[in-house]
């Protein structure tokens, strides 16, 4: 009897890809200029708009996985969340720890070996995504129940998106805006916030909401015009909240950023309008696990995992300078040599049995 090959849904895996080569985006944008140059300057300006358009690229990430570990078709025990999906994470968590560290003491000439211990059991500062998505992994027998009641489901994206999403981004504005707005209106909105802080429950917030609605978006279908809508909407609120971080830093020379945050609406509009345009362009195409995209996907982790290695190098070492010809085509230029280097290295290391099994 001939054996039916399995298929996969395409725009997952270009998701991934598009999301890496954004998170690259992030880290070259935001490397040393960033810091070093005044915001005044066209050149922090293109940093801040180049940094802050990528945003969308990490919740997209967490949508990935919703959309695979929440999927009922798939069956998924707590041995094998325990066993294979967690173990890999940790056990690759602490090898990159490992290589970050001793990288970090060979680069600073007379670290101290305490400071370097302590490296290796926080994680580089782009290994915050680890522990993150091994805690998406804990609960999601809990979110699995609830994937089976769409009622449910929703019910908990409305908790999420008032109490991680919009309540915090409003705050972070008012924030933002604090140094010109009326003290009165200030002082009104510190008192919101403090009973916010109060009330607020932990477990539908932060970045679960992207997790759950992965896999809403990938289980039910927007209709044309809620697609337009959205587009619309999250292209215009992430335009103007870029130019406001950008006038207000230009304003008071110094980085206002508040729309960084994945939790703000922003991203949270843009993270949503990119994933649901690439799901509509792909709908119904699905490819072979034999395929080189599904193949070039598959290294997407490794590539997360060592991309942070090769800005130290390039930018802080070799002093690649990311500004020529200018902020906007620089560090577009440098995040495709970094992302092309860090797949090759990838790719390599995916010839390694071991380290292919374990670490990426």
């Amino acid at each position: 009897m001939m054996k039916i090959e399995k298929k996969r849904i395409a725009y997952l895996d270009v998701l991934r890809i598009l999301s890496m080569f954004f998170i690259v985006l992030i880290h070259v944008s935001g490397s040393m200029a960033w810091y070093n140059t005044i915001p005044k300057s066209r050149s922090w300006q293109f940093l801040n708009l180049l940094d802050g358009i990528s945003r969308f690229s990490v919740p997209i990430f967490l949508m990935i996985s919703g959309c695979i570990f929440l999927n009922l078709k798939r069956e998924i025990t707590h041995s094998q969340l325990l066993h294979k999906n967690i173990k890999r994470i940790a056990i690759a968590f602490f090898t990159w720890s490992l290589v970050y560290a001793l990288y970090e003491y060979w680069a600073i000439p007379g670290i101290a070996k305490s400071v370097v211990i302590g490296m290796f059991f926080a994680g580089h500062y782009h290994m915050w995504f680890l522990p993150c998505i091994v805690g998406m992994y804990l609960i999601t027998p809990l979110l699995r129940m609830w994937a089976k009641d769409e009622r449910k489901l929703r019910y908990f994206l409305i908790l999420t998106i008032i109490f991680a999403i919009l309540i915090p981004s409003v705050l972070d504005f008012f924030k933002a805006f604090k140094n010109i707005l009326p003290v009165a209106i200030w002082n009104i909105m510190k008192k919101v916030q403090t009973t916010y802080l109060r009330s607020t429950f932990e477990f539908p917030l932060g970045l679960t909401v992207y997790f759950v609605l992965g896999y809403y978006l990938d289980q039910y279908q927007l209709d044309k015009t809620k697609r337009i809508c959205l587009y619309s909407v999250a292209l215009i609120v992430n335009i103007l909240t870029s130019l406001a971080s950008g006038w207000l830093s230009f304003h008071f020379n110094k980085p206002m950023v508040f729309n960084y945050s994945y939790t703000s609406i922003n991203n949270f509009l843009f993270a949503i309008a990119i994933f649901v345009f690439i799901k509509q362009v792909l709908k119904n195409k699905y490819i072979s696990n034999h395929n080189l995209l599904v193949k070039w996907s598959n290294l997407m982790f490794a590539v997360y995992l060592v991309h942070v290695l090769f800005v130290h190098i390039l930018i802080e070492r070799a002093h690649v300078n990311i500004l020529w010809p200018n902020g906007l085509i620089g560090p577009i230029l440098v995040s495709i040599i970094i992302f092309i280097l860090s797949n090759i290295v990838a790719f390599i290391l995916s010839k390694i049995p071991l380290v292919n099994k374990y670490c990426m």
